[in-house]
Parts: C-alpha cells; structure tokens; sequence
C-alpha cells in the first residue's frame, strides 16, 4: 500500500487503538484517532482513503454520526467494528450502505483483506468522480463552444454587442473572472480595449492601450504566440499595473492571440479563476479555439457590413434609377400635354387660315396670327427652360458674373409681369427694405431664377390672388445676406413634397388632372442658379394661407 493512504479510526477503545494502529502501521497507512464525533467537520476537511468507525462505546446513536460521514464525504468508504455479532447490527451496515462489518478482535488478516478492499474501492469511487467530472466539464466546453460559435455566426453590424457577448461566454466556460478582448490599432501600434469583463468598470480600464511589444498583451500581439503564465512575479518584465490598477486576485494569467491569415488582430486575455486555481494547457487550448472563432467571426463581420454597405449602395442606386426612370416617363409626359396645347391650337388655327380664310376678315387673320404667336412663345419658351435646366445640370453654361444691384434686377423682373399679374387681377405688394445693395451674380441667369418664381405664384395662385415680395437683409451663419421672400395664396405644399419639390421633374398632382402648366423643372433650376450664386432657396409653409419662397444671395462683401 502507498504511504500517502491516510485511515480515520473514531474509537474510543484504547485497547482497539492500540492494535489497529500497530496493524495499520505495518501496512504503511497513516492512522488518524478521534474519539468525540463532533469534531468529523475540521477533521474530514483533511484528505483520508478510508474510515474505520467502532460501534462500540459511549455514543448513543452511532449511526446517526455515520450518515454525517456520508453527508461530509459522500465517497469516503466506511467500515465499522463491533464486538456485537447480533443480526439487527449487521442489518443496519447493510441498512447504511457501509463497506463492511468486522467484528472483534480483529485479525491482522481480516484487516489487510477489508483495508484492502476500501482503498480500492476509494480509488474506484474517486477514479469514477473524476472521469464524471472531466465528462461533464468536457461536455459543457462543448456546450458552451457551441453557443460561441453560433452567437459568432449570427449576422449583425454591432461588433461591440457580438464581442461582449463572447467575453461573458468565455468567463462561463473557463470559469474566470476577469476577460478582456483587444485589438490592434495598426496606425497607433498598440492594443485598445474593445471588450471587458470584471470587477473594475471604471474609464481607466475602458479606454485601456498597450503598445504592441509591452506587457504581457503586448508580448502576445508581438510575438503571436499563447502565454501562459503561472506566477506573475515571477516574470517581472511582464507588470500588471497596465492599467494602474489591481484587479487580479490569483498569479496565474492566459493571453492568446486573435489571428486573421497569419497577422495578429488582437488578443484574448483571461485571469482570476473562480476557485484560485492556475490556468493549464487545456485552458489555453480552449482559449486558442476560441481566439481562432473570434478572428473568423471578425472577419465576416467585415465582409457582412461589406456585403450590407454594399447592398444598401445598391438599394439606394436602384431606387435612384426607379426615380430617373420615373422622372424619365413623367417628363416625357409633361412635354407631351405641354407642347400638345399649345401645338394643337398653333395647327388649328393654322388649318383655318389655309383652308378658311376667304371671306374672313383682316382683324379675325390678325386674331390667329396672334394667337398663333403666342401659342408658338409658349412652345420656344418650354424649350429655353428644358435647355437652361440640361446646360445646368451639364455645366455647360458660360456664368458671366460681376457686380449687380439686387434692387435692379427685381423691379426688372417685376415690370415684365405686371401686365400679367393686372390681368388676372392679382393684387400685388412689393416691398424693399434695402438700398442699393450689391451682389455677385449672373444677371440673366439671376433673372431667370426669379422668372421661375414669379410665374409659378401666379400658376399656383387661387381664388384670392395675393403676391408679396419682400427684400430684406437677413444674417446666417455669421454670413450677410440679401433675401427675397416672395409668397402667394393658394393650395399649400403638403410636408411629404417640401423636400422633393426641388427635385428634377418633379412636380405634386396628376399631370392629366391637377396640375397646371409646367414640366417640372422650373424649381430644380432655381435651385442650381442658386447653389452657383453660393445662396440657397428654401420653401416656408408657416403661413396657412398659402406658400413662400425664401431666396439668399450673400452680399458682396461677404463673398
């Protein structure tokens, strides 16, 4: 038998002792002698192989102390002697589940053959808890590396998320305290803290950095090799005051690297077992199967907010094409009931001076003529606009910019449609709380864009007939600007097109229904004279009673 086999004997037969330890002696096991069962709790705290219990003496419930053996040490084998050979006693060993029943005196030969039979059976017992042992923890390794490896697999763009995920995965498997997941900042050259575990939350540890080379991290980063170490203080080139604090209760630390096709990414560092044990070679190599699933995990966690960029680049391309494809038919659209109009009465009337004008008179020939005209004004003036807009957009239009009174420029604009505006009854305000003011801009391509407004608040004006128009200084962003607001009554612009409205060809309402003259562009143009003018135009829908333009150009000085 091997010297470290350690036997308790609770008797408290001196005689008994005597023997038992002199036999026990000769078979080179460690005899341990108790007499009170009160003190099983500190004694069993210590390591035995087995336990020889004499039922004789002054307890009166033997058995009773057996059953807190068995509770103490569930597979601790346990004999009894007795100098009683009556049945009911061997009844209740056999009751107990007890090894066996020897009775006294007890020979040398009968103690070698039972002592023999409980080491073995101790050695059984605890071969089979630790195999169980091991199996269950191989077990829920595998459980657990399992989840890793789905929760890795899961398609997500929070790397953060999936990265804390891990780390508390990983402190369930290895049964740590303490993870921390770094990775390597390349342009930086040193690690940065993207995921903690442990009993220090503070900022200190959050935003922790290492160089790549110093400290144990660093040394793995460096060297993309596991370390393992047992005694920190034994390693005095590795310092764990990193991050100026002492988080780590145990002197055993594990780091691995995270490595992507040979190039170190990060590293994986675990420390504070539960229960104060060091860390083995099993524990770095779960850690290093994990290191290797986290590597891959990040890599398709690159290539999925790839994938996902990409496919969201290609939703946004697709519904911008849908658009210009719509913009395409609403166009063709557009031009098609704008040039048919006025076409249409340009060919009838046409028709009647060819085919019916004997017998007419010179005033009715010179009422077509007119209206031929202007239906034909109509058409050249749909055809400047298209052009403007695509030359715009083209950047094919030669800007001829110098210094321009704003004043000016509006009243011109103003002249051109009073004849207008009076013949459709529009009562029309104007007013300028500024003098001569200058700005830098294009004088007809300026004129234009008021041209667009001016006609589009008397397209969409209503039964009320109301245009204002405003000129004021007005200061944005510490710039100075000149600022026209030209408002009109009519059907408000609903919220969902103010940010549309200036978009290519569009245009709200139904183009056979609701809407009046125009294809569409007229905006879109205003919008690009604007932007080359460094100005802006805004729509403003506070008002209730109808909508109003807000056009900037920065004054001269503050170009």
């Amino acid at each position: 038998m091997s010297s470290s086999n350690k036997c308790l004997v609770i008797s408290s037969d001196t005689e008994f002792k005597q023997s038992i330890k002199s036999m026990l002696s000769e078979m080179n096991i460690d005899v341990t002698f108790i007499i009170k069962t009160n003190r099983l709790y500190s004694t069993l705290k210590k390591a035995f192989n087995v336990v020889l219990y004499d039922l004789d003496g002054e307890a009166k419930d033997h058995f009773e102390s057996i059953e807190n053996i068995k509770i103490l040490s569930p597979a601790l084998p346990i004999m009894v002697v007795s100098s009683s050979k009556k049945f009911e006693t061997a009844q209740k060993v056999i009751r107990a589940g007890l090894l066996d029943y020897i009775t006294k005196p007890v020979s040398k030969k009968t103690l070698t053959e039972t002592i023999g039979n409980a080491l073995r059976e101790n050695f059984y017992r605890i071969s089979k808890n630790k195999m169980m042992k091991y199996a269950q923890q191989r077990t829920y390794e595998i459980v657990l590396l399992k989840e890793i490896g789905e929760a890795m697999t899961q398609p997500t763009l929070n790397i953060n998320y999936l990265l804390d995920k891990i780390i508390h995965l990983i402190a369930d498997l290895l049964d740590v305290k303490i993870v921390s997941i770094m990775m390597v900042d390349a342009e930086a050259e040193c690690l940065k803290m993207s995921a903690y575990k442990g009993p220090s939350r503070s900022k200190k540890v959050r935003d922790a950095k290492i160089k790549v080379g110093e400290g144990v991290a660093g040394h793995v980063a460096m060297t993309g090799e596991p370390l393992l170490i047992n005694d920190i203080e034994s390693a005095p080139k590795f310092s764990q005051s990193n991050w100026g604090e002492k988080v780590y209760s145990t002197k055993s630390l594990l780091t691995v690297p995270i490595k992507l096709k040979d190039k170190v990414i990060g590293i994986v560092n675990i420390n504070n077992k539960t229960d104060g044990s060091e860390f083995n070679d099993n524990d770095k190599n779960i850690l290093t199967t994990i290191s290797n699933q986290v590597a891959v995990s990040i890599d398709n966690f690159k290539l999925y907010t790839e994938i996902a960029e990409s496919a969201k680049d290609l939703k946004t391309t697709n519904q911008k094409l849908a658009e210009i494809s719509s913009a395409k038919s609403e166009l063709l659209c557009n031009l098609s009931h704008e040039l048919k109009t006025p076409l249409t009465s340009v060919i009838g009337y046409l028709e009647l001076l060819l085919n019916f004008s004997e017998g007419e008179s010179e005033e009715t020939k010179d009422e077509y003529l007119n209206i031929i005209h202007s239906e034909a004004l109509k058409i050249a003036q749909l055809i400047e606009r298209i052009l403007n807009f695509f030359n715009l957009e083209t950047n094919k239009i030669e800007w001829n910019m110098s210094e321009v009174n704003i004043n000016s420029i509006i009243e011109e604009i103003i002249k051109q449609f009073q004849s207008r505006m009076a013949k459709q009854n529009i009562k029309f305000r104007y007013e300028n709380k500024i003098k001569d003011v200058k700005i830098y801009a294009d004088i007809n391509m300026l004129q234009k864009a008021f041209e667009h407004l001016l006609d589009n608040a008397i397209k969409f004006n209503d039964d009320r007939r109301v245009i204002n128009i405003k000129v004021e200084n007005y200061l944005e962003n510490h710039t100075s600007y000149v600022r026209v607001i030209m408002f009109n009554t009519g059907k408000k612009i609903k919220d969902e097109h103010i940010e549309k409205i200036f978009e290519d060809f569009y245009q709200p309402g139904n183009v056979l229904t609701d809407k009046p003259e125009g294809v569409g562009l007229g905006l879109a143009t205003v919008q690009g004279i604007f932007k080359k003018h460094k100005g802006f135009v805004r729509l403003d829908t506070s008002n209730e009673d109808g909508n109003t333009f807000l056009c900037a150009m920065p004054i001269i000085d503050t170009i």
